[in-house]
């Protein structure tokens, strides 16, 4: 038996007639595919999902393998009305909610502007992946005339304890052995107090040891990229350059698992790499806040928000601090 969350998926070989259904209590049946082309990709499936609903697994099962064939699935009864199209994919996907982790974890998940013109329910996240809404205490709306191209010169002021949250997902998880990048415009216009941190994209669950990851000014007066939990090997990775107050300045983070390395950027510019790091996961179930985490404030403006599934390139990275829509995948 294979447990999946809180389910349990019986797989059962059926011989001889080549038959291989995967039986889940109370549902309908499905055939999918032919036994022979869909076994191997079966397994990977599985191994590669067993940590995200049930729902996801099966999903991404019937959607490879669909046709006339030997593979008979059966479904919950709670999906038996669902179809592929209620995963979303790395580009566009369906709208946000409190938890929207069932697509494709690859590509971009979250893309917050910061562009609104008032202080509504939330900013919009043109991804089209996640609800994101203001915290107890609302950012203003700052206008200023930058010294980099934007679309639209709108950006988010932070004093310190006003907030953006975007809600947690799966698909805003990452194990070890899985990749992740985060980019922003930052305009600091103080640094964070003596010892003190500055979160300015967190999931920070609160304490030292949480399996977060996130942007933060570093208390030596740096950009920092934080993961691990502060007491764990290698918790963060510092820019070279120090923070530079009242300018814009492009920060990305990048995790590649399969490197093992962990990459912050400054201006598109790689300013600091560790290599074979023990890992940078992410895992932690806590809301991605922009503005402040755990009682570091950052004060200044905040445009631009972006989270891959995917470690960027520095091509990549050079796009986006360029001012690109959309990058080059």
């Amino acid at each position: 038996m294979l447990r999946v969350g809180s389910q349990v998926l019986g797989i059962d070989f059926v011989s001889p007639n080549g038959i291989l259904p995967i039986n889940h209590p109370g549902g309908p049946r499905h055939t999918v595919g032919p036994l022979n082309l869909v076994f191997e990709y079966f397994w990977e499936q599985i191994m590669s999902l067993v940590a995200r609903s049930h729902k996801s697994v099966l999903h991404t099962l019937l959607r490879a393998t669909a046709s006339a064939g030997l593979l008979a699935v059966s479904l919950p009864a709670t999906l038996a009305g669902c179809s592929s199209s209620d995963s979303g994919n790395g580009g566009n996907g369906g709208g946000g909610g409190a938890d929207p982790g069932t697509g494709d974890k690859t590509g971009l998940q979250v893309y917050l502007k910061l562009d609104e013109s008032s202080i509504g329910a939330g900013p919009k996240d043109t991804a089209g992946k996640v609800t994101a809404t203001y915290g107890a205490v609302k950012p203003t709306v700052s206008v200023t005339a930058a010294t980099v191209t934007f679309a639209n010169p709108a950006a988010l002021e932070f004093k310190g304890t006003e907030t953006v949250e975007i809600p947690a997902s799966d698909n805003l998880k990452w194990t070890g052995t899985e990749s992740y990048s985060m980019s922003l415009w930052a305009f600091p216009k103080a640094m964070p107090p003596a010892n003190n941190f500055a979160a300015l994209l967190s999931n920070n669950p609160g304490g030292e040891n949480g399996n977060y990851c996130g942007i933060y000014i570093h208390s030596a007066g740096t950009w920092s990229f934080e993961s691990n939990g502060y007491f764990r090997p290698n918790p963060e990775v510092l820019s070279a350059s120090p923070v530079v107050l009242n300018k814009w300045q492009h920060i990305v983070i990048v995790n590649n698992a399969m490197a093992g390395s962990q990459t912050i950027y400054v201006d598109g510019v790689p300013g600091s790499t560790v290599l074979a790091r023990a890992n940078a996961n992410c895992e932690s179930s806590a809301t991605f806040s922009i503005g402040a985490k755990d009682g570091d404030g950052y004060v200044g403006l905040i445009d631009d928000v972006r989270i891959y599934g995917q470690a960027l390139t520095e091509a990549q990275v050079k796009e986006l601090k360029d001012g690109a829509e959309n990058i080059t995948p």
